[in-house]
């Protein structure tokens, strides 16, 4: 529940729920989430962008295969993206949730009510 999140992330709550949990998660600047939520984003949008335009481009091409062929150039690095940023912020959850709790002991609740 919430309490448990309290406990376990202390006192940056508050800064949990201003930046979608970035902050709890220890998705910061200074241990690369920025990065990993980079290359997630990009990657799918520049992929999901390539099957449009290859859907596009069929009817004009004659087979999906050939439309698929000619927008390599988009969706394979798009793919690499995308599967990197999602290696990387499965790694940092991983780390956080199982790593770095037992590295550090839990900051007390601080008073105040969550909504």
């Amino acid at each position: 529940g919430t309490g448990d999140l309290r406990v376990r992330c202390g006192a940056c709550l508050g800064d949990a729920r201003a930046e979608g949990g970035a902050a709890c998660l220890g998705a910061g600047p200074a241990s690369g989430g920025w990065g990993a939520s980079a290359l997630l984003g990009a990657g799918g949008l520049g992929y999901a962008l390539s099957w449009m335009f290859a859907a596009f481009r069929a009817p004009a091409l004659g087979t999906t295969g050939a439309a698929k062929e000619s927008l390599k150039w988009l969706s394979m690095p798009s793919g690499a993206a995308l599967m990197i940023g999602a290696l990387l912020s499965l790694g940092f959850v991983v780390s956080e949730l199982f790593l770095r709790s037992r590295q550090r002991p839990a900051k007390p609740a601080t008073g105040g009510s969550v909504p």
